[in-house]
Order: C-alpha cells, then structure tokens, then sequence
C-alpha cells in the first residue's frame, strides 16, 4: 500500500516543492491504497477464522492432514454458503461483544488487585515499617508475599478469556455438525475417556 500511496501522490504532485494537491485530490490518491488495504486484512481475518475454526477441527475429527481437511472443508462450505455467511456475521458480533465484556472483566480485576495489594501491603507497611520501625523486616515480608499474590494476579489477568476461547471452540464444532454434511456431533461421552 505503501508504494502505491507514493506513487500515485507523487503522480498527483503531493512530494514536489510545494504541496499543490487539495485535501480531496490527497484522499483520493490514498483511497483505493486504503480500500484494498482494509479488503486484504478482512479477507486474511476470514480465511484465519476459517482455519482455526473449522479446518483444525476437521483434521483433528478426521485424523487427517491440512490438504484433505482444507478439500473437505470447501465442500461443506459450497453446500452451505450462506449458513457459513451467517456464521463469520455472528462471530463478528460475538467477537466484539467478548472483547468488551472481558475489557470491563480485566478493569474489575486490576481494581480489586490494586485494592487487595494496598490492604495486604499497606497495613503490614503502617504496623511493621511506621509503628515498629523496622523498615528492614518490612522490606523481607514484602518480597515473601509479593511473589505469590503477583502470580496470582497474572494467572488471574490471564484466565478472563479462557471462557471466550471454549465458547468459540465450541461454538464452531457446533456450527460444523449442525450443517448438512458428513460431520454428526460428538458424544460427550467418548470426550469423558
């Protein structure tokens, strides 16, 4: 995108002495870079959500490897076109609906760790550090019980989207053996042993 930005302002007079070129004549020139750009990513991200959501699956169900899986997955989409349409719309909407729920659950998270962190530091700092004066044994005591409660903090911070990722495995296996084709939904209770 980047070349074909230059080369049409260049050809439009946007890099000589003095910039001629009018705001409509930049955005035009930038326009179509910008277009095809945006047009690449979201086809990159749609055909990335169709392998992990769906080719991984279907070699793992098959036992097979990514060419087979990648075959027997355009066949089910050519029958299914539109449900798998329909699919990418809602796992858009879902995807923008997890990010923000697990935003505002990573908010809530990092408040009562700062919370936890000035109770568990700060009272031990008024009574050892102030009262007792022994800034030494503070320091000591600080170190033992920061470790634990920082990696307690970190797995905490890193388990919100676990949740999301078991939805949309889940949900993807669903959507796969709920469409006409050959793939029939998993007994749970093969999964169990």
């Amino acid at each position: 995108m980047g070349i074909w930005a230059y080369l049409g302002g260049k050809d439009a007079g946007m890099f000589g002495e003095g910039l001629e070129a009018s705001f409509l004549e930049i955005l035009g020139t930038l326009f179509l870079p910008a277009i095809t750009l945006l047009t690449g990513i979201i086809i990159f991200v749609i055909l990335s959500m169709f392998i992990d959501h769906f080719i991984v699956p279907i070699m793992a169900i098959d036992k097979c490897t990514f060419i087979p899986a990648y075959r027997k997955f355009l066949l089910a989409f050519k029958d299914n076109t539109k449900e798998f349409l329909f699919y990418i719309l809602i796992s858009f909407g879902l995807g923008i609906l997890c990010v923000l729920i697990a935003a505002m659950i990573i908010l809530a998270l990092v408040i009562i760790v700062l919370i936890a962190a000035a109770i568990l530091f700060g009272i031990p700092y008024v009574i050892i550090a102030i009262l007792l004066k022994a800034k030494l044994l503070y320091f000591v005591f600080a170190i033992i019980v920061a470790i634990p409660f920082l990696l307690i903090a970190w797995i905490l911070l890193l388990s919100v989207n676990l949740p999301f990722a078991v939805f949309f495995r889940c949900f993807s296996l669903y959507f796969l053996t709920s469409l006409d084709c050959e793939y029939q939904p998993l007994p749970l209770e093969e999964i169990k042993e």
